[in-house]
C-alpha cells in the first residue's frame, strides 16, 4: 500500500503548480463589477467610502488580524436574488494570510473573508425565525450563542463565531446540521463587509466539546451513502498516468487541481474533493481510483489532511460522485456508459453540481 502524501505526478514537461490554465478569463469574468449581469452589493473607491463613513476592506482586515483570523480580499455581490461570494486571490481562501500586505484590497474588493480552521470555527444560520430548526437547534446545543460575537448577512442570516477547544482545531464545517444551518471550519470561510452587519461585538467564546462531536459525525460535507472499504488501486501507476493526461489536457480539472476555485459557489477542502471527484468519475475513473487520489495526490481537498475518517470521507465523496454522473449522464447524453460522457459535456458539469447540491 502506498504511503499516504508520498506520491507527487511526475515526468511532465508542464509545472502543474505554477501554470495558469489557459482560459481563466472564463472565471475571472464573474468578478468584474462591470458586468451586466451583476449587481455590485455596495458602490466601491475611496470618495464613496469617505462620502457613505464606511470603513474600507483593508481596515476590516486589519481588525480580524488581530484577532489571529487570516483574511483574504472578496467581492460580495448580488446576481439575481442571491447574494455571492467571490474570492480574488488565485487559490480563494486557500491564500489567506496574516500579513495585510500579501493581498491587493483596492479594485473589485468590496468585502475580506476570513479562513476558518486552526482554531475557528462559525455558525452559518441562514433560518433565525422563531421555531425553525436552526434556531432550536442553536437554543439547544449552544445556549451562550448570544454571549460570542455574531454578524448578520446581507441575505439576512447569521455568522457565529467561536474559538475552538484544544484537540479540535481543525474541525471540518459540515453542510445542513439542521435545516438551515450549516457550519464552516476548517477548509472553510465567511466574508465580512459593509453589507454585513456586527449584531454582538463581543470575545469569541469556545465551542463546547459536545458540539465538535456532534458537528464531526458529519464533517464530510456529503450525505451518509451506503460505501464499502477503501482498497487502494493495484494499478496506481496507470492512475497517475490517466490523471497527469487530464490535468496537462482539460483546463477546468487542471484549474482545480492546482486548487483555483473561482467559479465555485462552495469553496470548502471538501466541496473541492467533491468537485474534482465528479470530473474525475465522468472521465471513467472508479470509485476506488478517486478515493486513491483524494487521499494520496490531491493536495487542495479535504479527505487526505484528516486526522480521523479520511478514508470513509474519500470514498463517500468518490460513492456520490460515480452515482451523480450516472444521473448525469442520463440526463445529458443519454450514454449507456460514464464513459461515454463527451469532453464537452463536463463544462457543463459544475452547474449539475451546484443544482444536486441545492436539492440536498
Amino acid at each position: 500500500m502506498t504511503k499516504r502524501g508520498s506520491i507527487r505526478l511526475t515526468g511532465s514537461s508542464k509545472n502543474l503548480v505554477d501554470t495558469p490554465p489557459e482560459p481563466v478569463e472564463q472565471l475571472v469574468r464573474y468578478l468584474d463589477p462591470r458586468d451586466p449581469i451583476s449587481e455590485p452589493c455596495a458602490g466601491s473607491g475611496a470618495l464613496c467610502d469617505l462620502l457613505e463613513g464606511r470603513m474600507k476592506p483593508i481596515d476590516h482586515a486589519r481588525q480580524f488580524t488581530t484577532m489571529g483570523i487570516p483574511v483574504f480580499p472578496v467581492r460580495v455581490q448580488k446576481i439575481g436574488n442571491k447574494w455571492q461570494k467571490f474570492p480574488l486571490t488565485l487559490h480563494g481562501h486557500m491564500d489567506a494570510s496574516l500579513y495585510i500586505d500579501a493581498h491587493d484590497w483596492e479594485g473589485g474588493c468590496n468585502a475580506v473573508g476570513l479562513r476558518m480552521g486552526k482554531g475557528w470555527y462559525a455558525l452559518d444560520v441562514d433560518d433565525a425565525t422563531e421555531g425553525s430548526p436552526a434556531t432550536e437547534w442553536i437554543r439547544q446545543y449552544v445556549p451562550n450563542y448570544k454571549e460570542t460575537r455574531a454578524h448578520r448577512t446581507p441575505s439576512g442570516g447569521y455568522h457565529i463565531l467561536y474559538r475552538l477547544p484544544a484537540g479540535w482545531h481543525d474541525l471540518g464545517g459540515r453542510q445542513k446540521i439542521v435545516q438551515d444551518l450549516d457550519s464552516r471550519g476548517a477548509g472553510g470561510w465567511i466574508a465580512f463587509g459593509d453589507m454585513y452587519e456586527v449584531v454582538a461585538d463581543k470575545e469569541p467564546l469556545t465551542l463546547s466539546t459536545r458540539v465538535c462531536e456532534i458537528v464531526h459525525a458529519g464533517s464530510s460535507n456529503v450525505k451518509d451513502v451506503p460505501v464499502g472499504e477503501y482498497t487502494p488501486p493495484g494499478n496506481e501507476t496507470e492512475v497517475n498516468e490517466r490523471l497527469l493526461h487530464l490535468v496537462e489536457t482539460n483546463w477546468r480539472i487542471n484549474a482545480r487541481w492546482r486548487g483555483v476555485s473561482l467559479g465555485m459557489q462552495d469553496q470548502t477542502r471538501s466541496a473541492h474533493d467533491m468537485s474534482l471527484s465528479w470530473h474525475l468519475a465522468a472521465f471513467g475513473f472508479g470509485t476506488d481510483e478517486i478515493a486513491y487520489v483524494l487521499l494520496n495526490l490531491y493536495e487542495h481537498g479535504q479527505a487526505r489532511f484528516l486526522a480521523r475518517g479520511g478514508e470513509r470521507a474519500a470514498m463517500r465523496c468518490a460513492v456520490r460522485a460515480s452515482a451523480s454522473v450516472d444521473q448525469a449522464r442520463d440526463e445529458m447524453t443519454g450514454s449507456e456508459s460514464v464513459n461515454d460522457i463527451r469532453a464537452e459535456d463536463i463544462a457543463a458539469m459544475d452547474e449539475i453540481i451546484a443544482n444536486l447540491r441545492e436539492a440536498e
